[in-house]
């Protein structure tokens, strides 16, 4: 069984929207309560990243899954309508 590119893309992009909101719900809810001494940074980036990384992860995979189970359906193509061959009367012309 072979996978064609487009599904391991699909899943790598999946994997790493979910690494980015585990990485954001962390910083918004732990690294943002620590003590002064232990952040680096101010709270105010941790609680900042945080939001943007979970939001851009939930989008992605938002999109993810209406690409994957919401597929728009394909109009067909209309076939050529071949009119019948009847005579042609001479008086008619």
């Amino acid at each position: 069984m072979t996978k064609n590119k487009s599904g391991n893309i699909g899943t790598k992009i999946t994997i790493a929207a979910l690494v980015a909101l585990v990485v954001g719900y962390w910083l918004l809810n732990v690294v943002a309560t620590w003590e002064e001494e232990k952040r680096v940074l101010g709270a105010v980036f941790y609680i900042i990243s945080g939001c943007i990384l979970i939001a851009a992860g939930g989008i992605t995979i938002g999109l993810q899954i209406r690409k994957k189970y919401f597929v728009k359906k394909r109009r067909k193509k209309s076939r050529p309508v071949f009119l019948e061959d009847q005579p042609r009367d001479k008086t008619t012309l």
